[in-house]
């Protein structure tokens, strides 16, 4: 499966996620999202996304918005996203799947809560924090990209 994988603002294309996506055999594309410029994160995900033509897009944080803000209709797997602090005027489509963590301290579950019913995407509530890194997330995100995956 060819994946798209957006880091967030203080992460990097060669971020453990994306480590945990290739491991698990996918083609994974990660470009890098200059922290201080929006305009350019937005260009470079575009880019990828139209380059690579992925199955799926996974993206965390700061990239989950940059994901949204491209407006794509790849199906998105969107980690703790900060929408509402980078494109509140944005949202995702229905085949959307949102992982996020009630005890998140950067960004507030309750903006996944609204997004999720605004948007019609799957909500789950999994990890203890912001860095959604522990092993029941990679987990469940490894499923959730392999049932993507089936469903192809």
């Amino acid at each position: 499966m060819n994946i798209v994988y957006l880091h967030g603002k203080e992460s990097s294309p060669n971020s453990n996620k994306r480590k945990l996506l290739e491991s698990l055999g996918h083609k994974v594309s990660a470009p890098f999202l200059d922290k201080n410029n929006w305009e350019q994160s937005v260009s470079s995900a575009r880019e990828a996304i139209n380059t690579i033509k992925p199955d799926v897009i996974v993206a965390s944080s700061r990239g989950a918005a940059v994901a949204m803000a491209t407006n794509t209709p790849v199906p998105l797997v969107l980690i703790a996203p900060a929408w509402a602090k980078y494109c509140p005027w944005s949202t995702c489509r229905a085949n959307t799947v949102i992982l996020h963590s009630k005890t998140d301290k950067v960004i507030p579950y309750k903006e996944s809560v609204k997004l999720s019913h605004a948007a019609g995407a799957e909500l789950i509530e999994i990890g203890s924090n912001h860095r959604m890194n522990s092993k029941e997330v990679y987990e469940t995100l490894s499923e959730i990209i392999e049932n993507k995956a089936k469903s192809q």
